[in-house]
């Protein structure tokens, strides 16, 4: 069975995959390119179901800095996973305990984790990745 900490960095891996997939030169997450208005205008959201016993559900919001072609990226990704649900607005904020914003100037996505998880496990897996945990 896998862990509720493995379920939860696979999801963030799977957001942040989609987050990048248009990356700049030196890719990945920029930390420095955290646009905190850019991202907190959320333009799309990508809903992924819990996974089962010890699963965590996940939501990611793009915002509004997120370039066209990364935003259609980012769409195909989660349509083609399973149970994902894509639409314009924000995730449910019942449940959340935090999030992970990873931006890299095409970019800029908040990877919200629900309960059961908790902030200390998003932190643990947010942080080697150069992004920055929000709340809400």
């Amino acid at each position: 069975m896998i862990s509720l900490r493995e379920r939860l960095l696979s999801l963030l891996l799977i957001s942040a995959s989609a987050c990048t997939l248009r990356a700049t030169e030196t890719g990945g997450n920029d930390a420095g390119d955290t646009n905190p208005s850019g991202c907190t205008t959320v333009t799309a959201s990508c809903d992924q179901p819990t996974a089962g016993p010890g699963g965590v559900r996940l939501c990611v919001e793009y915002g509004s800095t997120t370039s066209a072609q990364a935003l259609a990226d980012a769409e195909s990704v989660c349509r083609q996973s399973s149970g994902a649900t894509w639409d314009t607005k924000p995730c449910t904020t019942t449940g959340q305990v935090a999030a992970c914003r990873l931006s890299n100037g095409l970019s800029c996505a908040n990877a919200w984790a629900y309960e059961p998880s908790t902030k200390e496990i998003v932190t643990q897996e947010c942080t080697p990745k150069g992004g920055t945990v929000v709340s809400r």
